[in-house]
């Protein structure tokens, strides 16, 4: 396992309609929960599943870090 995991700050996520974390994680590890037609809940990382590889902190440079696991 990594010793690093991606975390996203969620006072810093603004909540994009187009967040391209869950497509960029191509470990399946952040996910979007559909509140209704409009609204998504804000990306969530599962550290299970994280390997630490820094994608998302490419893509989300102002609400994602990686964090010791």
């Amino acid at each position: 396992m990594a010793e690093k995991v991606a975390y996203i700050y969620p006072d810093k996520c603004d909540n994009s309609p187009m967040c391209p974390l869950p497509d960029v994680c191509k470990q399946g590890a952040i996910t979007r929960r559909k509140i209704n037609v409009f609204l998504m809940e804000k990306p969530v990382v599962d550290h299970e599943k994280c390997i630490g590889c820094g994608v998302c902190v490419e893509d989300c440079t102002g609400a994602t870090s990686m964090v010791d696991r």
